[in-house]
């Protein structure tokens, strides 16, 4: 099993602190293993390239390296998540590392009072702040002054094709212990699922602005929609529209996908549909199946958001057997008697509720 679904399971969902120890563990560990090639070095040369290697400077690794310092000065208090102490040519060089896997975790200022504290307990320090995000969004981020943002997933230069790459190159080109070996693949698979997930995510929120880094004609709700309002047409299940599995309907959803992007993408429609199939393939029927427990994971806090579909067959929620072979239908042609119980997420406590649902006309 892939590390990432090791840990996320039940309440031991991966959460931010995961990821910032992960980093701050691989940040160390590959410094002690290979010196004069850590990760560290290629995370500065790359998001901060004015600030010198730690090969180039004086540099402590049990000192000069912090994980979730507390900064307090005047009774002032602000938690960073690394820290990293450069001394070159005299000057202290401060790279604060501030990690978010959920934008909605951000808060406005945090990091500037981060900045103030770092420059009253380190004066005459120069100060370089870096804040990691899930994915890009098109919203206001009250940043100051100071400060670079990196993406743990993008189409480009993101911060897991980064590790991945060094991982890549670490395990080709050197001769490894088994355990070490271990742990670096375990990271690679570990980044690269969380990579799949965020697309995912960022897939789910329909609400988002359709950006550039959105490929296809349309959003992946309008073309499930569009399946769910023509159910009974011939180009989708007239025979037996009473009986679809998840199978059919997946099928159904790439094929429609796949037609766009076959006219739109002729150089690397191949690559393209992979992506789709990696990433959007199953998660959106699950975003848009209102009894799909799966939901609450796109951060389905409303519980009759984005509803679509329904499992006829799985009334408490509790869907024994493969997920392909479920039976589902869209909500407008419910007529079975059943209640269906439905799972929500309650953004104010973090609690997993339930709800009856009752279609809505």
């Amino acid at each position: 099993m892939n590390i990432y679904d090791a840990l996320n399971q039940g309440d031991g969902s991966l959460r931010e602190p995961h990821f910032t120890s992960l980093l701050f563990y691989l940040f160390k560990h590959s410094k002690e293993e290979f010196p004069n090639h850590p990760f560290l070095d290629l995370f500065i040369t790359r998001y901060a390239p004015e600030f010198p290697s730690t090969n180039e400077c004086e540099f402590d690794l049990e000192t000069d390296i912090k994980i979730e310092e507390i900064l307090f000065h005047n009774n002032f208090r602000r938690d960073t998540d690394i820290i990293v102490l450069l001394r070159h040519n005299g000057i202290l060089k401060i790279l604060n590392i501030e990690n978010k896997i959920n934008n909605l975790a951000f808060q406005n200022d945090q990091i500037n009072d981060q900045h103030n504290l770092l420059s009253a307990l380190y004066p005459n320090s120069e100060i370089l702040n870096i804040l990691i995000l899930p994915y890009s969004i098109d919203e206001n981020i009250n940043l100051g002054n100071n400060i670079n943002i990196i993406y743990w997933h993008a189409e480009n230069s993101s911060l897991i094709q980064v590790i991945s790459g060094y991982i890549n190159d670490i395990t080709t080109n050197n001769d490894l212990l088994p355990e070490n070996l271990h742990f670096l693949n375990s990271c690679l698979g570990l980044f690269n699922k969380f990579s799949y997930v965020l697309e995912q995510d960022r897939l789910s929120n329909e609400n988002m602005p359709r950006g550039p880094r959105n490929i296809l004609r349309r959003s992946m709700y309008q073309y499930l929609s569009n399946i769910a309002d023509n159910w009974e047409n011939e180009n989708y299940f007239p025979e037996n529209p009473e009986n679809v599995t998840v199978s059919q309907l997946l099928s159904v959803f790439e094929r429609d996908v796949q037609a766009h992007m076959e006219i739109d993408f002729p150089n690397n429609y191949n690559e393209k549909l992979a992506k789709f199939r990696r990433g959007a393939y199953e998660a959106q029927p699950k975003i848009v199946t209102i009894n799909e427990k799966n939901r609450v994971s796109f951060n389905i806090s409303n519980p009759n958001d984005k509803r679509l579909f329904y499992y006829p067959d799985s009334p408490n929620g509790n869907n024994l057997g493969r997920w392909k072979d479920r039976r589902i239908k869209p909500i407008r042609l419910m007529n079975e008697d059943n209640q269906y119980l439905i799972y929500w997420k309650d953004n104010q406590t973090n609690d997993i509720r339930t709800e009856v649902y009752v279609p809505q006309d």
